[in-house]
């Protein structure tokens, strides 16, 4: 006995030794086949990463089988035949996918097509010669039967996984390749059919049978009518043959002790079912831990049919450490169940961001809004909301974390015992595996059966780190990654004074128009706060602001004025209003944060000169405004009514304060009736259909008595001014909230034209942004509505000419972006020929023969506009 140990340790550290050797002599023989067939045949760049994965999991079954070659030291030539079919079997299941969306069989050619051919017909033929070596040469041991039979299993999956890719057949095929697989999950239920099945010649002539059926129906001068009629022959004997074999073991007793001695409670534990549910359960927690989605438009989730590639990853590591004497400890739990429940919350706001804002989240620069959000949001929020809603986090992050250190307990007891640690490496390796195969060839088609890693989310977002602090620099320019415009096509030479590696700021359109149309009237630029294409997409909406339409189109009729309508793009979702502001005003899409500070550095013309030159005096109305805004400046205002200066009196309606129709009513009283006779050019972004939406002023028939210290009658306004007054489900229904405030903003708009009806005033009513996708809907458009309302005919009919249509329901395709509607305007509201009228060479983003594309825009917005 004392001999034996030191050669038990010898026959491990050679056979490991010459085990490792082998499997890495395969891994480069894989490498350079798989390498000489991509470029031979033009395959993707994934094909060898592919078959370098399948050639690892079979150096994986090498290596977990290895003691069974006891006594041997070296694996033999029969093993390492064996291992050569197992570099064929890797190259051949690499090629599914190989043809990308548009299938296989359309891409590959005929020359793949008989290439796959021929490594399985070479894969099969090998399967004789390492048994007739193992019996000629006496290698025969439970590892080669064992790496054989796994070859096979490979070998078969792999060829119905082709002819499904291939279109040749249908999904059914793959029964075929998963059969064994499923024996094997059920021998770790039932413990009968772990019993030891004797050699048969039956067994080993259906399974050559399935295989030649299967490569025979790969062959592209099969027709493909009939190749489904081969390989179904193919699977009903295989059928047969596992039917037979269930019998046989179903008629034989059950053992009384399954494994050894040391196990016997083990065993016995899991031959009941109570522990399998356990552990069942235990799993499908830890993947829906990371696997759920945002139920629109809720704040709520829910579950649906995907597997969450880290939690296979992580099972699979600690089954294969297990099965190696290094079962996880304690500690070890309790560490990976807290990381879990920070990426538990870390998927959450993955899913939310586009549930609710329309576009992912970018925790870097949304955390610099959160000291103006958060009391926005809490100004329309109970305050036994605003107390509990903390509370509740800490509590729900609690939970989690004792869920998750349950079910991670629960699979680490599950690994103390062989059967479910085999189940566990078998589920967690081919879940693995598979999602790795599926993100390199697309066209598998199976990558919705996976959620998106957390993980991989969070690397974007520290990836996103140095783009942040680069741009925080004095200096610092645009981000050097920033995604220009799909619907675009700007191709714009960067300017000398750019920094090196820095993209420069595009050329600077000339914004110039002799605004012969318009002389003499007052032009004012509305921009309404989050009115968006959802007022007309959503059927709840459009119904709810019907009589405010209907009220407004009335005011036209009664003044005689009227509008025509249109689409334009902005760059911007669901905040970010100043990216709209600055396109329409610069005449350049400006997508981001990075882009508009850099814009603001710039020496440019904007809209408001054009006014200026023409003897209009230029204002920026902003009530939302409360302190020193150094924007105006590169505007160009000569005067900015902000919140001090329109000086409301009244009471504060929420976290804005100032109520649209008073900052209108100001601007009329004070700037269009009367003064210095100058024509006036007035922007207007509006604030009181900014989201939470709450509360909404009532609106005053009397524009008198809203420049007073009392606009309104206390009882109106008293349940808009109590949040517990039902607001309370203001955040989780933001529907009717939103609607209320743009018929608010609709009211306003048809109740001044009232009071005006003999005012010379050519108004652009425009939305900055769509809602939130909570109201907007998930994947709704990025296009908003422009109204362009005049008594000038002529200045309706070159709006016309430039794509708009009367009344006030837009037509689709949209116009272009915000910069197209400038140069829009300009040659609108000049004398000239309705031409472009941009300076020569001057490539201005936004083309309009890019109109109405739809779609999410990926330049980055803020949460608050």
């Amino acid at each position: 006995m004392k001999n034996a140990q030191p050669s038990r340790r010898a026959f491990a550290s050679d056979l490991w030794r010459n085990a490792w050797v082998n499997g890495l002599a395969g891994l480069g023989l894989t490498l350079g086949l798989g390498m000489g067939l991509a470029g031979f045949l033009g395959l993707g760049e994934a094909y060898v990463p592919k078959a370098l994965a399948v050639y690892g999991l079979i150096l994986l079954v090498l290596l977990g089988f290895l003691p069974l070659h006891w006594p041997r030291t070296r694996l033999g030539p029969a093993n390492q035949v064996t291992l050569a079919r197992g570099v064929l079997t890797a190259l051949l299941i690499a090629l599914a996918g190989e043809g990308g969306d548009a299938g296989l069989g359309e891409a590959m050619g005929a020359g793949l097509a008989w290439t796959a051919l021929a490594l399985a017909l070479l894969a099969t033929a090998l399967d004789g010669v390492d048994g007739y070596l193992a019996r000629r040469y006496g290698w025969a041991s439970p590892l080669g039967a064992r790496l054989d039979m796994e070859v096979d299993a490979l070998l078969v999956a792999g060829l119905a996984l082709l002819l499904w890719n291939l279109d040749r057949v249908g999904p059914w095929v793959l029964a075929a390749g998963a059969m064994r697989y499923v024996f094997v999950f059920g021998a770790y239920l039932w413990p009968w059919l772990r019993q030891p099945l004797p050699p048969s010649r039956r067994r080993q002539a259906i399974c050559v049978a399935q295989v030649l059926t299967l490569t025979l129906a790969l062959a592209p001068i099969l027709p493909a009518a009939w190749a489904g009629w081969v390989a179904a022959s193919g699977l009903a004997l295989l059928c047969y043959s596992f039917a037979v074999d269930i019998v046989w073991l179903a008629r034989r007793p059950a053992p009384l002790v399954v494994g050894a001695a040391n196990g016997l409670a083990e065993s016995l534990t899991w031959t009941a079912w109570r522990p399998w549910l356990v552990l069942g359960v235990a799993l499908w927690l830890l993947n829906a831990a990371l696997s759920f989605h945002g139920r629109w438009p809720t704040l709520w989730v829910e579950w649906r049919w995907e597997l969450a590639p880290e939690i296979a990853g992580l099972v699979l590591l600690l089954a294969l450490g297990a099965g190696y004497g290094r079962r996880p400890s304690r500690r070890l739990i309790a560490g990976l169940a807290g990381i879990l429940t920070l990426l538990v919350l870390g998927r959450y706001l993955a899913v939310m961001a586009p549930a609710l804002y329309g576009r992912p989240i970018d925790l870097i620069a949304d955390a610099r809004y959160l000291p103006e959000v958060i009391p926005m949001l809490a100004q329309a929020a109970p305050w036994t909301l605003l107390l509990g809603l903390p509370l509740a986090f800490l509590l729900l992050l609690g939970v989690i974390f004792v869920g998750l250190r349950w079910a991670l307990g629960r699979v680490a007891a599950a690994l103390e015992a062989v059967a479910p640690r085999r189940l566990l490496i078998l589920l967690g390796g081919v879940t693995f595996a598979a999602y790795l195969v599926g993100l390199a060839s697309p066209g598998l088609a199976w990558g919705p059966g996976f959620s998106r890693p957390v993980s991989l989310a969070l690397a974007e977002q520290l990836r996103l780190v140095p783009q942040a602090l680069d741009a925080q620099a004095p200096d610092a320019q645009a981000s050097d990654t920033h995604t220009p415009d799909p619907h675009t096509s700007n191709t714009q030479a960067p300017e000398p004074q750019a920094r090196a590696g820095a993209p420069g700021p595009p050329p600077s359109p000339r914004l110039d128009s002799d605004l012969g149309r318009v002389r003499g009237a007052h032009v004012v630029i509305l921009f309404a706060e989050s009115y968006g294409a959802a007022t007309f997409d959503q059927p709840h909406l459009a119904a709810a602001l019907a009589p405010a339409r209907a009220d407004l189109a009335a005011a036209l009729a009664e003044t005689g004025r009227e509008a025509v309508s249109a689409w334009v793009r902005s760059p911007t979702f669901a905040g970010g209003s100043w990216l709209a502001h600055a396109s329409l005003l610069s005449g350049v899409e400006v997508t981001g944060d990075e882009d508009y500070n850099r814009l603001l550095t710039q020496s440019r013309e904007t809209l408001v000169q054009p006014f200026a030159r023409a003897g209009y005096r230029t204002l920026g109305v902003m009530p939302g405004l409360r302190y020193d805004w150094p924007e105006g400046a590169f505007y160009g205002y000569e005067a900015i009514l902000d919140a001090p200066a329109l000086d409301y009196p009244g009471p504060a309606l929420g976290w804005w304060r100032i109520p649209d129709q008073f900052a209108l009513a100001r601007l009329d009283a004070a700037e269009l009736t009367g003064g210095d006779g100058r024509p006036r050019l007035a922007v207007f972004p509006t604030i009181s259909s900014h989201a939470p939406f709450r509360p909404t002023p009532p609106y005053q028939p009397d524009w008198g008595r809203i420049l007073t210290a009392d606009p309104f009658d206390r009882a109106e306004i008293k349940q808009e001014l109590d949040p517990a007054g039902g607001e309370a489900g203001v955040l989780s229904d933001l529907g009717p909230a939103y609607g209320d405030a743009v018929a608010y903003l609709l009211r306003v708009v048809a109740g001044w034209l009232r009071l005006r009806p003999d005012l010379d005033l050519v108004l652009l009513v425009l939305g900055d942004h769509q809602p939130l996708a909570a109201v907007s809907g998930e994947g709704a458009s990025w296009e908003v509505p422009v109204h362009l309302i005049t008594q000038r005919a002529e200045v309706r009919d070159a709006f016309v000419a430039e794509g708009f249509v009367p009344g006030l329901v837009p037509r689709r395709p949209a116009l272009g972006g915000m910069a197209d509607l400038t140069q829009a305007l300009l040659r609108a509201f000049g004398s000239g020929p309705a031409d472009d009228i941009r300076a020569p060479g001057v490539n201005v983003p936004g083309a309009l023969g890019q109109a109405g594309e739809g779609g999410p825009h990926p330049g980055g917005v803020q949460p608050a506009g």
